[in-house]
This record gives structure tokens, sequence and C-alpha cells, in this order.
């Protein structure tokens, strides 16, 4: 077990690409199925706002995540009003909170106080890479995404992380931040209030099985573009 993990890590470091300058800070993921495995107990199961892909909430997943030297377990679970939420817990310092998405009014509540908003919007992000198919797989488009995400100024890693993956259901938290780093999720906790998540979805067909790609990027309020990122499961 412990060398599947440890393959598992230098297949991250291998895929991860961070590109810096004075205006931008881009970075590339080519994250594939077996990233996955970083996601205890998913097992594939319903239809997750209107796109085929399997869910953590619904298999109430755990993952553990160290974020700047800070440990924390995020558990995924459906409350007892069918909303989307993620127990948050600092382990090192014996702190938890609760993320809540609340689908009817498209707001989210930390510890039931209002934090943020979602709000579907027509635009799109010209730059995000949608020729970047992984295998020889017969990709077919299943559809473009568009949420513009907002939280309050000075909110945590920890929190933006889990926010930005609630759209991102089959990647959790822990894909999200091996994503974009959490150095580059630190900057935009502290400096933007929110930014706009774009994805694209595919679907290819391999006898039973129905293999899922997308394509995602993230802009944030103060205009700075994450991305372009990939991943990949099969159900």
């Amino acid at each position: 077990m412990n060398k599947i993990l440890n393959l598992i890590n230098e297949m991250f470091k291998s895929t991860i690409t961070t590109i810096s300058n004075k205006h931008k800070v881009i970075k590339q993921c080519i994250a594939t199925s077996l990233c996955l495995a970083m996601i205890v107990t998913v097992i594939p199961s319903k239809v997750f706002a209107g796109e085929n892909e399997s869910n953590l909430y619904s298999q109430n997943a755990t993952e553990n995540i160290n974020i700047e030297g800070i440990n924390y377990t995020y558990k995924y679970y459906y409350d007892s009003k069918g909303q989307r939420s993620i127990l948050i817990t600092d382990t090192t310092n014996s702190v938890s909170n609760i993320l809540t998405y609340n689908e009817k009014n498209s707001t989210f509540y930390l510890d039931n106080e209002k934090l943020g908003e979602v709000k579907t919007v027509s635009e799109n992000d010209p730059q995000l890479d949608n020729s970047n198919i992984l295998s020889k797989l017969n990709w077919k488009l299943q559809g473009t995404y568009h949420n513009k995400i907002s939280w309050s100024k000075g909110t945590t890693v920890a929190v933006v992380a889990g926010a930005i993956a609630v759209y991102l259901a089959t990647l959790g938290a822990a894909g999200v931040i091996a994503a974009m780093g959490s150095g580059a999720l630190s900057v935009l906790a502290s400096n933007a209030i929110g930014g706009t998540l774009h994805r694209t979805l595919y679907r290819a067909t391999t006898g039973s099985k129905q293999n899922y790609k997308y394509n995602w990027s993230f802009v944030s309020s103060t205009n700075q573009r994450f991305g372009t990122y990939t991943y990949q499961y099969t159900v």
C-alpha cells in the first residue's frame, strides 16, 4: 500500500508545472484517474448537479490534507435538509467548521452564517484549453459550465478550497489544492472575494465503462487566472 501511495505522490509531483511572473500565476495539472486514490471511500453513485459524475457527498467520503503545515480532515455529506456539506476540521488545533451549500438559493454558509453565493454566468474563459486530450479515447463534449463563486475577504485557504470543490465533486478539496497549490490558494483567499469557475466536461465510452474528463480553470475577482487543469475518472 505504501508503495502505491508513493507512486501516486511521485505522479502528482511530475505532472504539476508552475509558471509565474509579476502579473499572473498559471499552474497546469494533468491528473489521471489515479489521482482519485487520494480520496477515501469514493464509489461512483448518483447524478450530481445535472452532470454524470460520482459524488463524494453521497458516499460520506473523507480526505486528510496538510495545508501549509496544518493538518485538516474534510468529511463530505448531505445534511438533514439534503444540502451538500463539508465538515472541515483543523486537527492540529482542534478547530472545526461546517461549510454548507444551499442549492435552492445558491448560497454558501459557514457555521450557519452566510459566506457567499454562486451564480451561473454566460461569460467563458477563452484560454481554457479544450483540446488537451490525454488519450486516444473518442471524447465527446457534454457541456460547458461557468459558475461565479463569492466568499468573504480573509476566508481561510481550507474553506476556499472546499467552496471551489463543491462544483468539482469527484475531485474534492485535495484535488483542488494539488492542482492550484496552497500558495496560490492563500493569495486567492487573502486578496480576492471570489471568482468564476469554468469547466468543460467530456465523456468517452470503453466497453461497459464511462470515462469522464474535465478541463477547468478559475479566474479570481481580481482577474487573476489559475489553470488550465485537467482530471479524469471512470464509472
